[in-house]
C-alpha cells in the first residue's frame, strides 16, 4: 500500500486496505494524509469509516486533515461530528482546526454555529488570531449583521489582536451593503490611525463601492483618484454609479480620462441584439449597448448598411463618447442628451450596458 501511495495511486491502496483483514495504524494515517494532499474527501472518509469499523484510533493529524477536507467541501455536519470525535478521543484541537470549522460555517451562512464554536474555544483557553476574527467578520458581512460585526471587533481589541487591511476591507464592504457609508468612513479613519497601518487599494476600492451604493458619487470619485491601479471592476462601479445618479457627463469624463477605448477591428456590429462598440484591450473594459427590442429591430439594418467606424491609425484613440455619438446619428429617434459609455439616453432605449 505504501508503494501505491508513493506512486500517487491512493485509490488502489485504499481498495487493498478495505479488502484486507487489517493494517498497521500508521498505514491508515498515511492514507488519510495522502487523501488530504489530493483534496480527496470521499476517499479520506472511506478510510476513516474503515478505521471506525476496526477500532483503529485516529491521531491528531488525521482528525485535522479529515476536518479540513470536510469544511472545504461544505460538509459542516460531518466536520462537526469529527470535531466531537476528536474531543472524545482525548485530543485537543489547535487554533488552526477551530479556524477551519469557523470559516466553513461562515462561508455557508451558518454564523450562529460559528459563534458557538468561538465561544467554546474561548472557554477552553484557545486564543483566537486575526484570521479567525476575519472569518467571523466575513460571516457577519454575509448576513448584513453590523451589530455583531462591531462586537467581534471589540473582541479583537479585548484579545489584543490588531486589525489589518483585510479586516478593514470586510468592514467597509459590510457598511456599503447596508448603505451606512458614514460608518465606513469612520472605520477607515479610526482603525489605521489606532493600529498603525496604511489603508491599501483594496480597501479604497471597497470604499468606492460603499459610496456608490449610498449615492455618494462625488466622494467615490475622490477615493477612486487615490487608487494607483484601478481594475475594471472599480471602473464599472463608478461608471454605473454615475449613470444611476444622472451624472452622464461624469461618466463620459471617467471613460475618456481613464479608459481610452478603440473601435473593434470588425467595426461596430450587432450580436444577439446587442450593439458591440469598442474595447480597451488589456484594461479589460468593453462597451456593449442593449437597446429595447423595437430599437434593435430598427437599428439592425441601419448598422448593417451604414459605414461603421473602423479601427485605423487616425481612429485609434476614438473614445466611447464619439463612437456613441455616431450611433445616435443613425438611430431611429433623435437623442435627448449625450450618450455615455454605451448608455444610450434615447426614448426607445433601455439605459443599461455592460462594462467588463
Amino acid at each position: 500500500m505504501e508503494a501505491f501511495v508513493a506512486n500517487g495511486q491512493v485509490g488502489q491502496a485504499v481498495a487493498i486496505l478495505t479488502a484486507s483483514d487489517g493494517a498497521p495504524t500508521c498505514t491508515y494515517h498515511l492514507l488519510v494524509k495522502a487523501c488530504g494532499e489530493l483534496k480527496d474527501a470521499d476517499t479520506a472518509l472511506q478510510v476513516y469509516t474503515c478505521m471506525e469499523e476496526r477500532n483503529v484510533m485516529a491521531n491528531h493529524a488525521c482528525f485535522c486533515t479529515l476536518i479540513d477536507l470536510c469544511a472545504r467541501e461544505g460538509r459542516m455536519e460531518r466536520a462537526g461530528a469529527l470535531f466531537r470525535a476528536m474531543y472524545a478521543a482525548g485530543l485537543s484541537p489547535e487554533l488552526a482546526t477551530y479556524q477551519t470549522i469557523v470559516k466553513g460555517h461562515c462561508v455557508h451562512g451558518e454564523l450562529e454555529q460559528a459563534v458557538q464554536l468561538f465561544t467554546l474555544m474561548r472557554t477552553r483557553g484557545v486564543k483566537p488570531d486575526a484570521a479567525l476574527f476575519n472569518a467571523l467578520l466575513d460571516g457577519c458581512a454575509r448576513r448584513d449583521m453590523t451589530f455583531m460585526a462591531e462586537n467581534v471587533l471589540n473582541d479583537m481589541d479585548e484579545f489584543g489582536v490588531a486589525p489589518s487591511n483585510a479586516t478593514l476591507c470586510i468592514l467597509v464592504k459590510l457598511y456599503g451593503k447596508v448603505r451606512d457609508v458614514d460608518a465606513a468612513f469612520r472605520v477607515v479613519e479610526e482603525l489605521p490611525a489606532r493600529y498603525g497601518f496604511e489603508m491599501n487599494d483594496k480597501v479604497r476600492a471597497a470604499l468606492v463601492g460603499a459610496c456608490v451604493r449610498s449615492g455618494r458619487v462625488p466622494a467615490a470619485r475622490e477615493i477612486f483618484a487615490q487608487i494607483d491601479a484601478p481594475d475594471a471592476k472599480v471602473y464599472g462601479l463608478l461608471v454605473h454609479g454615475s449613470l444611476q445618479h444622472d451624472d452622464v457627463a461624469g461618466a463620459v469624463e471617467l471613460v475618456n480620462t481613464y479608459v481610452p477605448l478603440t473601435p473593434l477591428d470588425e467595426g461596430l456590429h450587432m450580436e444577439n441584439d446587442e450593439v458591440h462598440i469598442a474595447d480597451s484591450g488589456e484594461q479589460g473594459v468593453a462597451i456593449v449597448l442593449r437597446p429595447t427590442a423595437a430599437a434593435a429591430s430598427a437599428l439592425r439594418p441601419r448598422i448593417r448598411d451604414s459605414a461603421a467606424p473602423r479601427a485605423s491609425s487616425a481612429a485609434a484613440r476614438r473614445t466611447a463618447g464619439s463612437v456613441c455619438s455616431w450611433l445616435a446619428s443613425i438611430s431611429p429617434s433623435p437623442p435627448q442628451s449625450a450618450i455615455a459609455t454605451g448608455f444610450a439616453v434615447l426614448p426607445d432605449w433601455e439605459p443599461t450596458a455592460s462594462i467588463f
